[in-house]
């Protein structure tokens, strides 16, 4: 198994196999798997986790997942920038606590 993160996911359920492309250019193709497996769905943020998670697991108890290699890792392939958000982005996600009109209380503010 290629220590890169799992970059693409593509689930045949005729065939409950897996093809999962890792971040090497690596594709391995893992079968038997159950449908219902928390890490196929593309609404799961921690997909990548629950699957090494799932196969480490299996291994562990002594019954690990089939696979094959679809296509070896691309040597040359270079290594891509992570991914971060830049400052601009974040300052975007702020969440600020509208007033809708609450005006201040005369008085409280201190001043005589």
């Amino acid at each position: 198994m290629s220590e890169k993160l799992p970059l693409v996911y593509n689930y045949d359920a005729q065939t409950r196999a897996l093809d999962v492309e890792y971040g090497d250019g690596q594709i391995v193709r893992y079968f038997e798997i159950d449908p219902r497996l928390a890490f196929l769905s593309f609404a799961n943020e921690r997909r990548n986790r629950d699957f090494l998670v799932y196969l480490e697991t299996r291994l562990r108890e002594g019954n690990p997942v089939k696979s094959e290699v679809i296509k070896e890792a691309d040597a040359t392939k270079p290594i891509g920038e992570p991914q971060t958000r830049s400052v601009v982005g974040q300052q975007q996600n702020r969440h600020t606590i509208p007033t809708w009109g609450h005006k201040k209380p005369a008085g409280n503010d201190g001043a005589t």
